[in-house]
Parts: structure tokens; sequence; C-alpha cells
């Protein structure tokens, strides 16, 4: 659907930079107002499948993350030096 094409390129555009965190905090309802609420309010789903999309994966990764840590202790060790 277009609306949904448009809605994942401009948040592609809008995300690029962004931490992990950042995109978790993004808000669906800003999203609706910068694509122009009156044009995509007959189908808000497709105006925020993407971003949706991207904060599921998110969350996702850092559910995983936090499961392996937990499991293999080393690798939060790795992670914390690598950071450093």
């Amino acid at each position: 659907c277009t609306i949904s094409r448009a809605a994942a390129s401009y948040v592609t555009e809008i995300t690029q930079g962004k931490t992990a965190e950042e995109v978790e905090q993004m808000s669906f309802e800003d999203l609706m107002e910068e694509l122009g609420r009156e044009l995509v309010m007959t189908r808000p789903t497709c105006a925020t499948l993407a971003l949706g999309t991207l904060k599921k994966g998110v969350h996702d990764y850092h559910m995983h993350k936090k499961a392996d840590e937990a499991h293999y202790p080393a690798l939060s060790n790795e992670t914390s030096t690598a950071s450093s």
C-alpha cells in the first residue's frame, strides 16, 4: 500500500543515526502527525507498520541479548570490554 511504503521510507530517514533506545522511545502519534494525520487516518495500521516492526526488532534484540548474557556470562564480559 502506498501509505505503508511512504511511512517506511520516512521511518528509514528519521531513524538513521539514532540509538536503539531512541528508536524505542519514538511515538506512533508523532509519526502520524509528521505524515499528516488527515492523510493516514483512514489507514493508521499501514502508517505505523514500519515503525512498529522496527521497534519490535529492537525490543527482540535486547531480549535475546539479555537471555544470552544470562546463559553465557562470558558474553557479558566480552560486550562490556568491547564497549570500553
